[in-house]
């Protein structure tokens, strides 16, 4: 590493604006944290859940930094599976029909719960599965 850049990274623009960026992940994460504490009924096995009551953490600044991993890596994972079930349901509208039919007939508190929609993500994520590069 460049030993010029922790003494004079801090005149660079971009290099501050990372600093804050991180900064406020982190205070972000640590209020996810408090919101949990402050929870009356948190939301049981969950991830959040699990970090929270994992005693292999030392500290909150380590769960935080969990939390901001997953913040961050689930996004772009979630938003490719999710691209490529858009596009498959476009390439089969019988099968799109047949889930909004299927979905129309719960309540949208009840979506979760619906095989129909579980089985359209599984399908989806067997046919393009995540990978570090990309769809293998």
């Amino acid at each position: 590493t460049n030993p010029f850049r922790k003494v004079f990274g801090r005149f660079i623009p971009e290099r501050r604006r990372a600093h804050v960026a991180a900064h406020n992940m982190e205070r972000f994460s640590l209020r996810i944290i408090d919101a949990y504490r402050q929870s009356k009924n948190p939301t049981k096995d969950t991830i959040i859940d699990r970090i929270m009551n994992n005693d292999a953490y030392e500290n909150d600044n380590q769960r935080a930094s969990d939390i901001t991993l997953l913040l961050i890596t689930g996004h772009d994972t979630t938003a490719f599976t999710i691209s490529w079930i858009l596009r498959e349901m476009a390439r089969h509208p019988m099968e799109q029909k047949e889930l909004r039919e299927s979905l129309k007939s719960v309540d949208r508190e009840e979506w979760r719960q619906s095989d129909a929609l579980k089985k359209v993500v599984k399908e989806g994520m067997r046919l393009f599965p995540v990978a570090s590069g990309g769809s293998i």
